[in-house]
């Protein structure tokens, strides 16, 4: 269940306002918009931007620290294996974000490209330096 206190309730908005933002990022609707199109490293560049310098990704039964120069080349080579593929559309079906403490959200998005789905959940933290992603 859900926490709900005051303190949670503007965790789960700037969570929220977070998450949309980086939706926006790497989805089509901000992508068609864009003249001239956006390349793999510019998307990369967007959607990194929305991360702490340092993660823990879990992928595929592994996990370990990511820094941001490898979070960018992991986007940057997503959208590369999608412009071999035919383009670099990418839309988001939906989203949630749960707040789990006062400082920290788990955040679940389900992403679409052409006929395939698949869900990413992230971790959302807001630090005491005031960073955030």
């Amino acid at each position: 269940m859900p926490l709900t206190t005051p303190s949670t309730s503007t965790l789960h908005a700037s969570a929220t306002t977070h998450t949309l933002s980086y939706i926006s990022a790497l989805t089509s609707s901000s992508i068609s918009t864009t003249s001239p199109p956006p390349t793999p490293s510019s998307l990369a560049t967007a959607g990194g931007s929305h991360f702490l310098p340092t993660i823990t990704s879990f992928q595929l039964g592994h996990a370990g620290p990511v820094d941001h120069a490898r979070m960018l080349q992991m986007i940057e080579n997503t959208f590369d294996r999608f412009l071999e593929d035919g383009g670099i559309e990418l839309e988001a079906v939906s989203h949630r974000v749960e707040a789990v403490s006062e400082g920290s959200a788990m955040v679940s998005i389900v992403w679409q490209r052409r006929e395939v789905r698949w869900t990413n959940v992230y971790f959302y933290r807001e630090m005491e330096d005031g960073k955030r992603g």
